[in-house]
Order: structure tokens, then sequence, then C-alpha cells
């Protein structure tokens, strides 16, 4: 089987491993939230961008 270690392979899409560059107040805080939630910080990441994405849609159809 072949590894690829810039990619991990889920049931919906493969995962690209990506750099952000976060404050480290910010990052204590993600990773907390992730820990709470019993996911990686990687996981709660990808939700909070998914909540932001679609509240930013729900305001451009109400008209704001």
């Amino acid at each position: 089987m072949y590894y690829n270690p810039y990619t991990m392979t889920t049931q919906d899409e493969a995962r690209k491993i990506t750099t952000i560059r976060l404050k480290p107040s910010a990052q204590r805080l993600a990773k907390i939230a992730a820990v709470t939630a019993g996911v990686t910080i990687g996981e709660w990441i990808e939700r909070a961008i998914a909540e932001k994405l679609e509240r930013d849609r729900g305001e451009d159809t109400n008209g704001k």
C-alpha cells in the first residue's frame, strides 16, 4: 500500500496537509474547542469554516 504523506483519505474526499499561521491564543482556544467536541483541530477548523460560509450565504439571501 502506497502512503502519501501529503494527503489523508476520508470517506468524502482526500485531505491535504496545509500549514496555517495562527496566534498562539487562537490556536489554544481552537484546540480546547476541538478536544471538547471530540474531534481533531483540523476537523474543528473545517466545521468552523463551513459554518461561517453558511452564515455568510444566509446574510446574502436576506439582503444584508
